[in-house]
């Protein structure tokens, strides 16, 4: 990244100041507001669900032989 183009990018949070003074503010609409407040929520990782589970398997495989098999 050159220095012309160094500060251009803002940090994740400088991201989040942004979009949350835009929910907070006068200035937008209400569907402004709403798209903010949605890309806040992906950015905070709020729409994941997290499921923690103790999964055990067990497998049990059961062979009879016959006169036929051997």
């Amino acid at each position: 990244m050159n220095t012309e183009t160094q500060g251009a990018v803002m940090s994740l949070h400088e991201r989040q100041v942004w979009l949350s003074s835009v929910i907070q503010g006068d200035d937008a609409t209400p569907g402004e507001r709403l798209r903010a407040c949605d890309q806040l929520n992906r950015m905070d990782g709020a729409y994941i669900q997290r499921v923690e589970a103790d999964v055990k398997r067990e497998v049990v495989v059961n062979i009879e032989l016959t006169d036929e098999d051997t």
